[in-house]
This record gives structure tokens, C-alpha cells and sequence, in this order.
């Protein structure tokens, strides 16, 4: 009997961009299944987090049923504790069961592995940042590109460039 794998993808998706599609993407050529962890889940209405956790996950699992990836995709806000030794273990006992945790970031890779789980780090690739986003949505410039089409399509509908300015 094949045993299922499991991996956890972590960011605030603020807004989910080409470089989190391709963290997903790789992750999902290798395990059975992703677990998106959206980050932050109780901050909204700012500059650096101007999405609520439910218009992050409406956003994420409109992505996902249009690729038909909703038996392999489960998304799970998490709040945060402020307290990076505990963080890890927070996120763990919110999330199902996981093998590994993809990463860029370097706290959150050193965080999982003192508590042992294997963590792969990857670079985005491209040069995606939701801050750049961000910016360029609140200064009135182009950032389509930086985002899959319906992404751009669920924050262009919901007026998120109100929320930044």
C-alpha cells in the first residue's frame, strides 16, 4: 500500500504571485499533496496585508479549482503568536499531518528544522515579491505579469488598491 506525502507551502499570499505558483508547482511533482498554510491569517486592511484571510483563500482556491487541483490542495489560515520559538509548533498543530515544509524564507526554514521536519528551500523564481506588488498596485503601475490572470481578476474585482493608498 502506497503511502501519501504531504508538503506545506507557507506565505501570507498577499497576493498569491508567479513565484508562489511556482513554489505550489514544484511541490506538487513530488508529494500527493499540499497543505497551504496562509500566514497572518488575523492581519488585513494594511499596506502589507490589505487581504482578509477569506478573500486569501477565496482567491487561492478559485486558482486551484480552475487548474482541478482540489483534491490535492488543502488551504488553512493560521494565526500568528508572536513567539518564533513556538511558531513552528503552532503552525504544526493547526495543519494536517506534513513531510516537508517548502520554504524562502530563512527564519521559517531554521524554525522547522530544530523541530526536525525536513524543509526544502527554494528560491522563488523570478522576481516576485508581494511587496513590490504591493507598491506597484497603490503607485498605479502596471503588475498584472507578476500574477496569474485570475488572481488578477479576483483583486482587480475587490479593489484592493483602495486598501493602500
Amino acid at each position: 500500500m502506497r503511502v501519501m506525502t504531504r508538503a506545506l507551502l507557507i506565505g501570507r499570499f498577499q497576493p498569491f504571485h508567479r513565484g508562489h505558483k511556482y513554489l505550489l508547482d514544484t511541490a506538487l511533482k513530488k508529494f500527493d499533496e499540499v497543505v497551504i498554510a496562509i500566514c497572518s491569517a488575523q492581519e488585513s486592511y494594511d499596506f502589507d496585508n490589505p487581504l482578509t484571510s477569506s478573500e486569501r483563500m477565496e482567491m487561492l482556491w478559485n486558482y486551484i479549482k480552475k487548474r482541478k487541483l482540489t483534491e490535492r490542495v488543502i488551504i488553512v489560515p493560521v494565526e500568528d503568536i508572536h513567539q518564533n520559538r513556538l511558531w513552528a509548533r503552532h503552525v504544526c498543530t493547526i495543519v494536517p499531518e506534513i513531510d516537508a515544509v517548502y520554504t524562502n524564507n530563512k527564519l521559517v526554514s531554521l524554525l522547522f528544522k530544530y523541530m526536525d521536519v525536513k524543509v526544502i528551500e527554494t528560491g522563488i523564481k523570478g522576481n516576485y515579491s508581494g511587496t513590490k506588488i504591493r507598491t506597484l498596485i497603490r503607485d498605479g503601475k502596471s503588475w498584472k505579469e507578476f500574477v496569474p490572470d485570475d488572481v488578477y481578476e479576483f483583486i482587480s474585482g475587490i479593489d484592493m488598491v483602495r486598501r493602500l493608498i
